[in-house]
């Protein structure tokens, strides 16, 4: 009796090959999940018409995402300067002589807050929503290659 151990000879092929690579698949796959984060926050700024100049809008980028040990990472953001008054409010404080303390008190009763947009934050919220079913088409096209 004999047995035919090719499939098994290729699967072990297969998995040596996926193992070597799984720095540089992870860093690809965090780099496209931060990349869809940038594109989702601009989405945002043009279906919400936050946009005045499109310098905000333009100015969300992802950095080159890393790879170390069990983690990745990839940071996200944007760096215009009135970029977190955007994201997360703030007061119209007037010029006077009172101090700042005193005109922030009057700002906030007088209701004039600005609320803020969190755009970057809901960019991420929805990336994360259905970030499982994009890295499982993305790992089930790298591994149906192989």
């Amino acid at each position: 009796m004999s047995v035919d151990t090719r499939q098994l000879e290729k699967f072990a092929k297969q998995l040596a090959k996926a193992g070597a690579d799984m720095n540089e698949v992870r860093r690809e796959i965090i780099q496209k999940e931060a990349q869809s984060v940038v594109s989702r926050a601009k989405q945002i700024c043009t279906r919400e018409k936050i946009v005045d100049t499109g310098n905000l809008r333009n100015s969300f980028h992802a950095q080159k995402a890393t790879v170390s040990g069990t983690s990745a990472s990839c940071a996200v953001g944007n760096n215009v300067e009135y970029a977190s008054y955007v994201e997360y409010g703030h007061l119209k404080v007037k010029r006077g002589s009172a101090p700042l303390l005193q005109r922030r008190r009057e700002a906030m009763d007088n209701e004039r807050y600005v609320r803020g947009r969190y755009v970057l934050t809901r960019a991420i919220q929805d990336t994360l929503r259905t970030q499982k079913n994009r890295i499982y088409k993305r790992l089930r096209r790298i591994y149906d290659g192989l």
